[in-house]
């Protein structure tokens, strides 16, 4: 699996230049800490409530997208 900022080496400087760098960034590196995917099983239900529950007890979040 592909590190983040392996990915973000991807980008053009076009992208990685812009506003919504940060947002993209942030949005990668959690798509590839926790891939976007049907929850078919019980196993990755739990998974995945566990990675939103980390996600909301962080004491600061990401800006996210502004539009």
């Amino acid at each position: 699996m592909a590190t983040p900022a392996a990915v973000l080496t991807q980008v053009s400087d076009k992208l990685t230049n812009s506003p919504d760098a940060e947002t993209l960034a942030d949005y990668l590196a959690h798509t590839l800490d926790f891939p976007l995917a049907s929850i078919r099983d019980d196993a990755h239900l739990e998974a995945a409530i566990d990675k939103i529950n980390e996600l909301i007890d962080r004491p600061e979040r990401s800006p996210g997208a502004t539009r």
